[in-house]
């Protein structure tokens, strides 16, 4: 019968699958972020030193300062991305957790009629 009862209970939609789904994307979507953050950076450093030799009057200081420039903004998106993806999967989790709360309520109301 348990066997039984937790197969029906994924074709009833009384177990979610989304929830681990909504888990991996989160996993997947920092791992995304953050070779996104990398190529950007990565592109702005390029771009920097790009610049810096076709115009032989920029000095290393003006370098350096476009380069911790391009940090920042690297880091900036890179958390920001991250805390948008945070908020964005723990309000799906949130649905799908008063739905499983809603199915527990739901048992006990039919176990004690």
């Amino acid at each position: 019968m348990g066997i039984l009862s937790g197969i029906m209970g994924w074709f009833n939609f009384k177990k979610m699958l989304t929830p681990f789904i909504i888990k991996l994307m989160y996993v997947l979507g920092l791992s995304f972020l953050t070779f996104g953050v990398i190529a950007v950076f990565a592109g702005m450093l390029i771009a920097v030193l790009g610049a810096a030799g076709a115009s032989k009057s920029q000095d290393a200081a003006s370098i350096i300062i476009a380069a911790l420039i391009a940090f920042v903004f690297s880091a900036v998106i890179f958390f920001l991305g991250a805390f948008i993806l945070r908020i964005w999967c723990e309000i799906i989790i949130v649905i799908f957790s008063i739905h499983v709360e809603l199915v527990a309520i739901e048992k006990v109301l039919r176990e004690n009629r």
